[in-house]
This record gives structure tokens, sequence and C-alpha cells, in this order.
């Protein structure tokens, strides 16, 4: 517990000192800086995080490439790695992260597309010379496995770390990436139905109605009244998900009209359409 307290303390100050003062009598401000290595470490933990953040940042890199904002749902994420059993206590995190409503687990990426180990010829060439011709033909149709050291074995030759690149080439009609040095894939669900759409509108509405609320200097506890001025389309789609709306924002009501809202009002677009977000203390 003083280690603990120690740890803590750049972050909680005066609870942290409050303890270790009743356990030793000195300020914890006054303490030694734990030495890292008595620190409890969860290896395993850590071995699931990081891959969990590979699997969220490839998946966010197919967002980027399709111009899918973040806020914007999307059905499914597929994700095929030799050892998924490290990622299922934390489908609910990277579904989250992500932003879709399922991720599923397989194990087999070759199934999305096939991983090309592309050799430096001018590297190797020389060196390979007759065999060079079945080794890139190997190497480009996916048939070459790792040996260890970071090189690979393709049509029975050695081809060492830095002498190739993988790169990953998705099967025709996905969108597809790999991660974790292509020992995975993820395979994102990229089709925007409508019901979708209108959630990523409301999505965008909520972070417009929270951003008003702090230009307004409301407290974060404050329940609010809220009138919106809208296009049809983006009212239609604001309507359709008002109570996680009123939810996500301490609403006590949300109207919609033609003419400018009541309270403090603020200025945003949905649909690239001018919104008139009017907000008021309840």
């Amino acid at each position: 517990l003083v280690t603990a307290t120690r740890t803590l303390a750049p972050f909680l100050p005066y609870i942290t000192d409050h303890i270790h003062r009743a356990l030793v009598g000195t300020s914890v401000h006054l303490a030694d800086w734990p030495v890292a290595a008595v620190l409890a470490t969860d290896h395993a933990l850590v071995e699931r995080m990081d891959l969990a953040r590979e699997v969220a940042s490839a998946a966010l890199s197919i967002r980027t490439t399709k111009n899918l904002r973040t806020r914007l749902p999307l059905r499914s994420l597929t994700v095929a790695h030799p050892r998924k059993e490290l990622l299922e206590p934390l489908l609910d995190v990277i579904a989250d992260e992500v932003n879709v409503k399922t991720v599923l687990l397989e194990t087999d990426p070759s199934a999305y597309g096939t991983t090309e180990a592309a050799v430096d010829s001018r590297q190797v060439g020389k060196r390979m010379g007759k065999a060079m011709k079945d080794v890139l033909a190997a190497t480009k149709s996916g048939q070459w496995k790792p040996v260890g050291g970071g090189a690979i074995e393709a049509a029975g030759q050695v081809i060492q770390a830095g002498e190739f690149e993988l790169r990953f080439r998705a099967r025709p009609g996905i969108d597809a990436v790999s991660f974790s040095g292509s020992a995975g894939v993820v395979v994102l669900d990229t089709t925007v139905d409508p019901e979708l759409e209108a959630e990523g509108i409301a999505r965008d509405f909520i972070r417009a109605v929270q951003v008003a609320r702090k230009d307004a200097g409301f407290n974060v506890a404050d329940r609010i009244h809220i009138e919106v001025r809208a296009s049809a389309d983006a009212v239609s789609a604001i309507e359709a998900h008002a109570e996680m709306v009123k939810s996500e924002t301490l609403g006590v009501t949300l109207t919609f009209g033609p003419g400018t809202p009541a309270g403090t009002v603020a200025e945003a677009k949905l649909l690239d359409q001018p919104v008139a977000i009017g907000v008021r203390v309840a």
C-alpha cells in the first residue's frame, strides 16, 4: 500500500499524502520514488492491450482511407489472428474504440488476402543467382514462412531481415489491412445504410450540443432544455435517437422549430447544412 501511494502521489497528491502519513508518519512527497522493478506487472494484460491497440489502429486507418468519420457507427469488424483468444476479453473495448456494433474473431488471416514478401532483388540477386526467379514467384504468391531472427524462407532459399518488405494484398471487394507485423488482418464492413447514417448524425449532434454547453459555461451536472432549428433530414435523424441525445447531454426536453431557438444559441453543421442549437438550464 505504501508503494501504491508513492506511485499515485503525482495524480492524487492530497489523498495519497493522507494515507501515507497514516501508514508511516511522513509525507509521501518527501519519500523516494518507487523502483519500477518492485511494481506489480501483468505481462499477459500488457500483451492483450498492445494487440488490441494494434487492431484499433489498423481499423481506424481503414476509416481514414474511406473517409468515414469516427462518430459514424459501422456494422462489424472482423479480426483474424492466430491467437484470437488474447482479444476475447477486450471485444467491447475494441468495438467502442472503432465504433462498430460487433467484433468477430477468426484465426486465419489468409482467408482475407495474401501477404507478399517483396524481396529487394538488388540485395539478394547476386547471391541467389538462378534461384531468384523461383524466390520472387513464391514470395509474391505468399508461399513463404518465417524461420526466426526476422528471416523468411521461400523456394528453399533464406532471405534475411532487411532484404524484404511484407505487403498485405486484400482480397477484392473487402476493406482489410494487416497488423502485428502481418500476423493478423482486420476487415471492416464499411457499408453505411440509412440507419447507421441517422445514428451518426445524431452522434454529431450530441457533440455539437456538448460544445454549446461548454461555451455557455454550464456546470457538467446541469440539466438543460435543447431547442433546434435544422434541415428536415437532420431533424428526422435526431428525432429517431432523441432518447440517446437527451441521455448523453443531460437534456430534459428536445424540441424543434423554424424560429430562433431560445437560450444560448450555437451554430453548427449537420449534413453540410447549418444548424442552430439553443441550450438553457432546466
